[in-house]
């Protein structure tokens, strides 16, 4: 993969890091992880994902409402950089940024991280408490269901919150 500068979309901390082992393709991973069909199939909570023209789709999402999200960042099937902008502020943190890398492990296995970095959150401090136990949690179970549903074959995931 090429020198990569996240600096570009965000100077906010690392909150969330998932990452998933599987057999297969950089190919297979990233459209499961990335692509709007697969992500309807593992994604907690998500109800439509409508993808629009020039890199920006409209998901809609139980419990935090619709999220216009421009990916400004698209190297299948390398890296993917998205920045989500909610509908009704205060059901996301602010600036929140995903960035999704899937690299070789060997010639058969691969590795998808998926990492998720916000400013703040609206609401105050009892709000921030909300989203650091919530957000970690809803990214366990999506690695989960990735497993469950065998949509990456032979998967092993790891989720961590970091800087909460």
């Amino acid at each position: 993969m090429s020198d990569f500068d996240l600096s570009t979309y965000t100077k906010a901390p690392l909150r969330i890091h998932s990452s998933i082992e599987y057999d297969g393709s950089l190919e297979e991973g990233f459209d499961v992880v990335v692509g709007p069909e697969g992500l309807e199939k593992w994604c907690v909570g998500m109800k439509s994902c409508d993808v629009g023209e020039n890199q920006e789709n409209v998901q809609e999402l139980a419990l935090v409402g619709k999220v216009r999200e421009e990916i400004p960042h698209f190297d299948r099937p390398h890296r993917a950089v998205y920045l989500d902008f909610p509908e009704i502020a205060g059901n996301m943190p602010q600036g929140w940024v995903g960035l999704i890398e899937v690299s070789e492990i060997d010639t058969r296995r691969c590795r998808v991280d998926y990492k998720v970095y916000w400013d703040k959150v609206v609401g105050g401090e009892h709000c921030e408490d909300f989203h650091n136990v919530i957000w970690p949690t809803v990214y366990k179970e999506m690695f989960t269901r990735l497993g469950k549903q065998n949509l990456l074959k032979n998967s092993q995931f790891e989720v961590h919150g970091v800087n909460l």
